[in-house]
């Protein structure tokens, strides 16, 4: 799906490009993945038994496995929903998902809100809705100011003006911060 540039949901729609095709890249790369980290595992178990002349040392090999079933993991559930966890209809519980509301919740714990679903809350499209219903009032104040009101006309456009760019440069910030986000830990788990 590519993004629509026309529509209102376009920094949703941008965002999720992003994630389906992280997640799309490191399902192509699964084969690739366990022949490598097959191979490495193999290298990394032998050198162990050879640095340790012949004997190998039990709680070594188990601290290795342990790191390799734990990348695997990590590699296996970046497109396949974690089982037991939902984090709502629209999001599916991946790796990417989880800890990108997970940020979001500490967010919202540090700022004192208690939201019910991140999803809901945190979109570029829902802070820009949020912005243009904040500055409502001050548009309706429009038709109360007469021919005489010239400055109170200017300062409220100017407030206007403001209050929409700052929700607009906060719902850029987020998209480019989630984007970042994707395309970093698609590369960190490579």
């Amino acid at each position: 799906m590519t993004p629509d540039v026309s529509s209102g949901q376009f920094l949703d729609q941008l965002i999720s490009f992003f994630a389906t095709h992280s997640i799309q890249g490191i399902t192509a790369m699964y084969p690739s993945i366990i022949g490598l980290m097959t191979s490495l595992a193999i290298i990394d178990l032998c050198t162990t038994f050879s640095l340790y002349e012949g004997s190998l040392r039990i709680s070594n090999v188990i601290s290795r496995i342990m790191k390799i079933t734990t990348f695997l993991f990590i590699i296996y559930y970046w497109a396949n929903p974690l089982p037991g966890i939902t984090l709502s209809a629209k999001l599916p519980a991946t790796i990417p998902n989880v800890i990108s509301a997970s940020f979001q919740f500490a967010g919202f714990k540090a700022a004192g809100l208690n939201p019910t679903s991140v999803t809901d809350v945190l979109t570029p499209s829902y802070l820009l809705d949020h912005g243009f219903k904040t500055t409502d009032e001050l548009f309706q104040n429009f038709t109360k100011f007469g021919i005489l009101d010239f400055g109170k006309v200017i300062i409220n456009f100017l407030v206007i003006l403001l209050v929409l760019f700052s929700y607009f440069f906060i719902a850029f910030q987020l998209t480019l911060t989630q984007i970042e986000f994707y395309i970093f830990s698609t590369l960190a788990a490579v």
